[in-house]
């Protein structure tokens, strides 16, 4: 890659951030009981995709139009962080696989309010 060229919107560490917390979402749906799966499960499955599309939008996107989709994906990184938390105390996820998310959920939450805050 030439160092002189912006790289690719696609290479920007949050979006792979956002894509290793969805794959783990998704590895322990399948340890998950089916009640639990289809239900709140689905739920934190889809805001992941949501805040990963939201992402991938803000990197596509013109500076002056990047801010409605990272508060959107802030939202979404909120919602996720609540629903995480549930999902611990009602004991549908173990507390190693919470502390996982968690952290997870953690960083991206941090580095989309940095990501805010440089296109202000």
């Amino acid at each position: 890659m030439n160092p002189t060229l912006k790289p690719p919107p696609t290479e920007v560490p949050l979006i792979h951030s956002v894509t290793e917390l969805y794959k783990a979402i998704y590895i322990l749906a399948s340890q998950l009981p089916k009640r639990d799966r289809y239900g709140i499960w689905s739920k934190i499955e889809s805001l992941s995709i949501e805040a990963l599309a939201r992402v991938i939008e803000a990197a596509f996107a013109e500076k002056k139009d990047k801010s409605s989709p990272l508060k959107s994906a802030r939202t979404h990184i909120e919602i996720l962080k609540r629903l995480i938390r549930l999902a611990h105390q009602l004991k549908i996820i173990t507390d190693t696989a919470y502390l996982q998310l968690e952290t997870l959920v953690i960083s991206i939450s941090k580095q989309v309010s940095r990501w805010i805050i440089s296109v202000a």
